[in-house]
């Protein structure tokens, strides 16, 4: 398989099933998610941002609904901290422009199935890969440091 390079400049092996996955929770039926990962033309070296432009040219042909939910959402390793106050999540500023959000804009996260919603705050301190959360907001999302979340614009 080849390897793609993600935003941070790290490369990785490209996975089809992890596509597959990202494609099924933006809500694309399992064949959809299938054929779409299959057809890709993916080459080594390929930036993620590359990938994404042709995943949603692909999935908006077959699931607009799907496409849209797949545009607006991005994953983030999730950091607790008592310091962060509960319905905020801090995210640096870059995430906030990929997401296409303004500080103080609401924002769903989820993981596992859970869902919460939290209004978005900028901070340079924190890394473009990491959102930060209220222990208590991670905990209810049954998730752990470190662990990814889904970050969702509405």
């Amino acid at each position: 398989m080849p390897r793609i390079r993600k935003l941070s400049g790290a490369e990785e092996e490209f996975e089809r099933a992890k596509l597959e996955s990202s494609l099924r929770r933006a809500g694309a039926a399992e064949q959809v998610a299938r054929e779409i990962a299959s057809r890709l033309s993916v080459r080594e070296g390929m930036s993620t941002s590359e990938l994404r432009s042709q995943v949603l040219s692909e999935l908006r042909t077959k699931d607009a609904a799907a496409a849209e939910r797949y545009e607006r959402t991005r994953c983030c390793a999730a950091q607790a901290s008592a310091e962060v106050p509960q319905g905020v999540v801090r995210l640096h500023p870059e995430t906030l422009k990929r997401l296409e959000v303004q500080p103080g804009a609401t924002l769903e996260l989820e993981h596992a199935g859970r869902r919460r919603m939290l209004r978005a705050e900028g901070s340079s301190a924190i890394s473009s890969r990491e959102l930060h959360i209220h222990n208590d907001v991670l905990s209810s999302l049954g998730a752990s440091a470190g662990a990814k979340l889904a970050l969702r614009r509405l």
